[in-house]
């Protein structure tokens, strides 16, 4: 469960960032969601999905959210062909 303060730390890094993604980002943030599917790691999954949803990327967050690294890794490619 996220603490308000892990939102306040994500409103603050999507704000800066303008709201959105490179690819490069979205990418890693699809290797750092996996690596902590792997090791049960729920607070940073959490925190991942809930970085993409701040920033209206809920299609990207649900390939996550349903462990669809290949479907998600295809929008992102998709999204910046």
């Amino acid at each position: 469960m996220l603490s308000n303060s892990d939102y306040n730390k994500i409103s603050a890094i999507n704000r800066r960032n303008g709201w959105g993604f490179t690819k490069q980002q979205l990418l890693r943030i699809g290797t750092q969601y996996r690596k902590a599917y792997e090791s049960g790691d729920q607070h940073r999954m959490e925190w991942l999905e809930e970085r993409l949803t701040d920033c209206n990327f809920h299609t990207e967050c649900g390939y996550l959210a349903d462990k669809d690294f290949a479907g998600y890794k295809k929008e992102v490619e998709r999204c910046f062909a």
